[in-house]
C-alpha cells in the first residue's frame, strides 16, 4: 500500500469543531499546570516572609502611587506588545509560518476557554517567575542578576518541541525580559500580569480568528529559519 505523502500546512483540511470533552481535558490540564506553579510560588514566598504580590520597594513610595502606575503601565505594553507581533505575523515570511504553526496547535480550542486559559497562564508564570524566582534572585544577588537569571528561566519554559517554533521562544524570553522590568520598576506583580494577560488573551483571540489559509503566504515545506 502506499504511503499518504504529508501535505504542507497550507494544504491541510480546515480545522475540526472543537471537541466538549477534549476541550474540558485540555483546560483542566493547563489550569493544574498553572496552579502548581501559583502553589510553589505563594508557598516559597510564605516561607521566606516575603509577599509575592509587590517588592518591598514601590514606585513612589506608596502603593496608592504604585498600584494605577502598574495598571495602567502594563494595559499600554500589552497592547503594545499584541500589535507588534501581530505585525509581525503579517509582515515577515517566518512570522507567518510561525503563525500557521501556532494556529494548529490550538486544534480543538473553544472560544470560550480564552478568557480563562489566558488569565490562569499569565497569574500562574507571573507568581512563578516574576513574584517568587526574580523577587528572590533580587533580594540577593541584584537587580541585573535577578532579572537575568529569571528571563532565562521564562524562556527555558517555551522551549519548543518543533524547530519551526524556535521564533516563538524568542519572542517569549523578549517579552519575559519585559514582564521583569515591568515588575522592578513599579514593584508591582500586577503590572507584568496585566500585560501578560493582555497578550494571552489578544494573541489567542486572533490565532483562533485566523483561519490556517494564513499559512498560505508562507510554504512550510521549507525551513523559514533558513531562508534569508
Amino acid at each position: 500500500m502506499d504511503r499518504p505523502v504529508p501535505q504542507p500546512l497550507s494544504s491541510r483540511a480546515p480545522l475540526p469543531e472543537p471537541n466538549r470533552r477534549e476541550n474540558r481535558t485540555r483546560i483542566a490540564a493547563t489550569t493544574a499546570i498553572y496552579a502548581a506553579f501559583a502553589a510553589v510560588a505563594l508557598v516559597g514566598c510564605a516561607i521566606t516572609g516575603r509577599s509575592v504580590w509587590h517588592l518591598e520597594q514601590t514606585l513612589g513610595g506608596s502603593r496608592l502611587v504604585s498600584v494605577p502606575v502598574a495598571l495602567a503601565l502594563g494595559a499600554a505594553v500589552g497592547m503594545g506588545s499584541v500589535s507588534m507581533t501581530q505585525w509581525i505575523s503579517r509582515a515577515f515570511r517566518w512570522g507567518r509560518a510561525l503563525e500557521g504553526e501556532l494556529k494548529h496547535g490550538l486544534i480543538g480550542l473553544e472560544a470560550s476557554a480564552i478568557p480563562w486559559l489566558a488569565f490562569s497562564s499569565a497569574l500562574g508564570e507571573e507568581l512563578l517567575f516574576r513574584g517568587a524566582i526574580q523577587a528572590g534572585l533580587v533580594a540577593h544577588g541584584g537587580a541585573a542578576q535577578g532579572v537575568v537569571l529569571a528571563t532565562a528561566l521564562f524562556g527555558a519554559l517555551h522551549v519548543p518541541w518543533n524547530r519551526r517554533l524556535i521564533p516563538w521562544t524568542v519572542m517569549a524570553t523578549a517579552m519575559g525580559l519585559v514582564f521583569g522590568l515591568l515588575f522592578l520598576w513599579t514593584g508591582e506583580l500586577l503590572a507584568p500580569l496585566v500585560a501578560h494577560a493582555l497578550v494571552n488573551y489578544a494573541n489567542l483571540r486572533y490565532l483562533l480568528r485566523r483561519g490556517p489559509s494564513l499559512a498560505q503566504h508562507a510554504s512550510t515545506d521549507r525551513d523559514p529559519l533558513a531562508e534569508r
